[in-house]
């Protein structure tokens, strides 16, 4: 439960335009494709702003669950 807490302020600190493409895509399981026309993008920006959003959530979650697991 914490961790998918953490999770969810990550993904909410991302930037926007990230953020709503990670969501459409991994929450709401939106096709690439179908993203990129709502977001009237090409596929190719919609992947590469996916890739970064994941990214960034993971090796932030890394860090802080590091940095949590060291003050136990």
């Amino acid at each position: 439960k914490d961790s998918a807490l953490l999770i969810r302020k990550i993904i909410d600190s991302l930037p926007e335009t990230q953020r709503r493409i990670m969501l459409m895509r991994d929450v709401d399981g939106y096709e690439l494709d179908e993203i990129a026309q709502i977001m009237g993008s090409e596929g190719s920006a919609v992947r590469v702003n996916l890739s970064r959003a994941r990214k960034t959530v993971r090796d932030r979650f890394i860090t802080m669950n590091n940095a949590f697991n060291r003050m136990e």
